[in-house]
């Protein structure tokens, strides 16, 4: 990946295919370091790094604008495919709006499934606007891991040097500062990064039409000698316990899930990215991976169910059965010897349906809950003619751990239960 490193050049590029994201970088700075200083809450005693329990609404002034800068970056790239400069603004501040509102929407929720949800969506988003820029889908997602792998490897380093040098002279000048102004220092030299340092490096990397289509073989490289032998272990491991499963002819335990998502999402991404041209391992990883990932898909899919049947769907386990639903699409692909744009699409229908319209991972959850709840008290004739519950001492133990399960979920909810809800008066 050929990377400008003249600040003049990276600088005018910048401000001129980016001035409007330019800009809210600047504001979202003031904003946090505001923040910070002027409304800094209690410290935490055990981190001198910036944290939600110590700097909440600086942190969600942090990840708010990285979500939304991504979403105008997405935005600009999009004018770019359109050929229509006079949108350029537009979109750009559209995709910051965007970007932002849907994270506020889903830290709602929980701020790790915020963070989390927006920058899945602002990838899934940048890659869909490199593909409309006329590029490959492989080309586009190796691009953007790419331009984000610099930038964020650059950031890491500016922000650990900013971190020693404030310790440095706290340490040697004002070793009497109170422990208060040492984290709002910490998190003024996290804001500069991840606000000003970061959306910097990220723009000026990002390829545009003069560019030319590289290869990218630095990042291609890493992947095929350091992320493909992590995965091939964890897959060994994968496989091992999935022997042991058969040997001893006992179900998986519910451990086993994540683990294959890991394994699943990774091959995915090394699928995507890598050609089997960068050496042996990653040319009989193209050429037989697929094969040994399918024990493992099939051991997810009985864990899976087997939770699903004894505990219910819950937002979790829905934002896992949708990851797992699109990490499949590179599986068939795999199959098929074909790459296209479907694995973006989908990934952006999913994550629109599962976060913003009435079928979302939350709705859902409640419902299957509900539906569980009540279909197990019926079944144990703890229901009477007027829906009352009435007391059951000689109900089956499956009902019993049904409702249980169904009502700590449903009760861990309750601040958001419907008043029209079935369980509205259950549970309250």
């Amino acid at each position: 990946m050929a990377v400008n490193i003249s600040f003049k050049a990276m600088t005018a590029k910048t401000k001129s295919r980016f001035p409007t994201s330019m800009l809210f970088c600047f504001l979202t700075f003031a904003a946090a370091l505001a923040a910070i200083w002027i409304v800094h809450e209690q410290p935490v005693d055990w981190s001198s790094f910036p944290r939600r329990e110590s700097d909440p609404i600086a942190m969600a002034i942090f990840e708010a604008a990285l979500s939304g800068l991504c979403f105008s970056v997405a935005g600009t790239l999009l004018a770019e495919a359109l050929h229509r400069d006079r949108l350029r603004s537009g979109l750009s501040a559209t995709g910051f709006v965007v970007g932002a509102g849907l994270y506020c929407l889903c830290s709602g929720f929980s701020p790790n499934l915020g963070i989390c949800t927006c920058l899945a969506a602002s990838a899934v988003l940048l890659c869909c606007a490199m593909i409309a820029r006329g590029e490959r889908p492989r080309e586009s997602l190796g691009q953007a891991f790419g331009c984000v792998f610099i930038c964020a490897s650059v950031s890491a380093l500016i922000m650990l040097i900013l971190y020693l040098l404030i310790s440095a002279v706290t340490a040697l000048f004002a070793a009497g500062i109170r422990w208060e102004v040492t984290n709002q220092l910490n998190s003024t030299a996290f804001a500069i990064t991840a606000l000003l340092i970061a959306p910097f490096l990220l723009f000026s990397f990002l390829p545009d039409e003069c560019t030319p289509k590289e290869r990218y073989a630095g990042l291609r490289k890493v992947l095929a000698y350091v992320i493909l032998p992590a995965y091939l272990l964890l897959l060994a491991v994968l496989l091992g316990y999935i022997v042991t499963i058969v040997v001893k002819w006992e179900l998986p335990v519910g451990w086993t899930n994540p683990y294959a998502m890991l394994a699943l999402g990774t091959f995915a991404g090394l699928h995507l990215l890598l050609t089997g041209e960068e050496n042996k391992l990653s040319r009989f990883f193209v050429r037989f991976g697929v094969w040994a990932l399918l024990p493992v898909i099939v051991v997810q899919a009985i864990a899976v169910y087997i939770r699903i049947d004894a505990y219910g769907l819950t937002m979790a386990r829905i934002l896992g059965l949708a990851f797992t639903a699109v990490c499949l699409i590179p599986v068939l692909s795999a199959f098929l010897r074909r790459y296209g744009r479907i694995f973006f699409i989908v990934s952006a229908v999913l994550l629109f349906v599962l976060v913003a319209t009435p079928l979302n991972a939350r709705t859902m959850a409640r419902w299957n809950q509900e539906s569980r709840l009540f279909s197990a008290l019926a079944h144990a004739d703890m229901l009477d003619g007027t829906g009352r519950i009435l007391p059951n001492e000689n109900a089956a133990q499956r009902d019993r751990v049904i409702i249980w399960s169904a009502a700590q979920y449903l009760d861990g909810d309750r601040t958001d239960l419907p008043e029209d809800s079935r369980s509205a008066d259950f549970i309250r």
